[in-house]
């Protein structure tokens, strides 16, 4: 769950806020997506998220915890897909999947039905530099 109150935030050596008053509430199993023109604070809410940007105001709950509060657990309970892709272009959505899945302990079965939730399941065994970005 994510819980994310009175959101604000200004970057340093700016004087205008880049968030102000941004609020959203995401149930588990939910899926969400951030839409808005270039400069609207999308990379900025995400790295508030993630606890890569600190120094904010309002409440930020992400799973129970507050992004950056030192929880080392924090980062391997999260999934972010940023715009640059953090993936190996020549292999397989499937292959991505089994190496990223290693590192975090998430067999591929547990992954398989979410493709198929998704409708995806019909890419994984593309190249993921066919994807759309």
């Amino acid at each position: 769950m994510i819980n994310v109150e009175n959101l604000q935030f200004t970057y340093p050596k700016q004087e205008q806020p880049v968030l102000t008053q941004f609020h959203m509430a995401i149930q588990p199993g939910e899926i969400y997506c951030l839409l808005g023109p270039s400069g609207t604070g999308k990379s900025t809410i995400v790295g508030i998220l993630t606890g890569a940007i600190l120094g904010y105001e309002g409440k930020v709950s992400v799973a129970g915890n507050t992004p950056g509060s030192g929880n080392g657990d924090f980062q391997r309970r999260i999934g972010v897909c940023f715009e640059a892709p953090y993936f190996y272009p020549r292999l397989t959505a499937k292959e991505n999947l089994l190496a990223i899945g290693n590192l975090y302990g998430t067999p591929l079965r547990k992954i398989l039905p979410i493709m198929e939730r998704l409708g995806l399941q019909e890419a994984i065994n593309l190249p993921v530099n066919q994807f759309s970005k």
